[in-house]
């Protein structure tokens, strides 16, 4: 209900940007820039104002197999969570918002289960002030890259 027309029209895409980075740039990536664990925004449906709502309110309501979380307990206790990036007869790798690539020995795994849940968490936009999110929300609807102030 926020969302309108006049709100969007008030809000401060360079702010967008900004919030982006902090919220959404370590797993997406948005004109080149950003992390490599969600999927690349840039030729997502951004202009859809319910598509970006519904990722973004409930990331697991569609998720891709590729991109549904992976949770990995290792013989010596340990739990990785993250995104498969390949696997082999010998090897897991993962994509995780530590690590890029955290390669893992199939030896060493104890466990291992697909979650039909995305790693992005639920939420995201309640925890942001009304604000960033139509700041957010203009700059996920642009054609093109903002320039950061200087």
């Amino acid at each position: 209900q926020m969302i309108t027309a006049d709100a969007l029209a008030q809000a401060d895409v360079v702010r967008g940007r900004l919030v982006f980075q902090k919220t959404c740039a370590a797993c997406h990536m948005l004109y080149g820039s950003g992390g490599k664990i969600g999927p690349d925004l840039t030729g997502s449906n951004r202009a859809n104002l319910a598509y970006l709502l519904l990722n973004s309110v409930d990331p697991s309501y569609d998720v891709a197999d590729s991109y549904k979380m992976i949770s990995i307990l290792t013989v010596d206790g340990q739990i990785i969570n993250g995104v498969l990036a390949e696997e082999n007869g010998s090897r897991v790798v993962l994509k995780t918002v530590e690590q890029p690539r955290l390669v893992i020995l199939k030896q060493d795994i104890d466990e291992r289960s697909v979650s039909p849940k995305s790693m992005m968490p639920d939420g995201q936009l309640e925890k942001m002030k009304p604000q960033e999110v139509l700041d957010l929300i203009k700059y996920l609807r642009t054609t093109e890259q903002v320039e950061l102030p200087k």
